[in-house]
């Protein structure tokens, strides 16, 4: 069949990536954490809100269910403000907080959502007068709120490197084998690359 065409890389590198992925739709920014913009103050801290309001909500709908002096107007109202506005309060401060430490920072990290869910966390202490419930808030939502961003960023990778290499044909890979080097192999010789793992 003759020696055929030399066979070239199929990985797409760092910079192409960035550059010609898909970017996320503008109206995201305010219905996520993670979206990179952590300078920008009014839509980081719009979309801490937004986010805190889902936990909230969750939180008012359990004190209304388990009020066992029953249904009354003016007591739900207030069940629901007390319980619903300390966690949009917090979203707030997360944003805010992100968003502050970029800009002091200058950088865009992992570390400005561990500052703004410290923040976060003491915030709900402080709203229902407990020290220790915004201590361990504090560090469960600096550590979520960091490891959250770390792996949006790094795609999962524990090496800290920006993403993970992609390549066009990884439907070839196995669990368990790394992926044959495929550059320079000729077609003719399509099988070549897999030699060392039959030897």
């Amino acid at each position: 069949m003759g020696d055929g065409q030399l066979r070239y890389s199929t990985e797409i590198s760092n910079d192409h990536y960035y550059k010609y992925r898909t970017r996320p739709g503008e109206l995201n920014k305010y219905f996520t954490l993670y979206y990179p913009n952590d300078s920008e103050m009014i839509p980081k801290t719009v979309a801490g809100a937004l986010v805190g309001s889902i936990p909230g909500g969750l939180a008012a709908s359990g004190a209304l269910l388990y009020d066992k002096q029953g249904f009354q107007l003016l007591r739900a109202a207030e069940r629901c403000f007390r319980h619903f506005t300390p966690w949009v309060v917090s979203g707030a401060t997360y944003g805010l907080g992100v968003s502050t430490a970029a800009q002091i920072r200058k950088k865009e990290d992992f570390y400005n959502h561990m500052l703004g869910g410290y923040g976060a966390g003491t915030m709900i202490g402080v709203w229902y007068k407990s020290h220790r419930m915004g201590a361990w808030l504090g560090l469960l939502f600096a550590g979520l709120g960091g490891l959250m961003k770390y792996i949006k960023d790094t795609d999962g990778d524990m090496k800290g490197e920006m993403r993970r290499t992609r390549v066009f044909n990884m439907y070839r890979t196995g669990w368990m084998v790394d992926r044959p080097d495929q550059e320079g192999v000729k077609d003719g010789e399509v099988n070549a690359s897999f030699q060392k793992y039959r030897s």
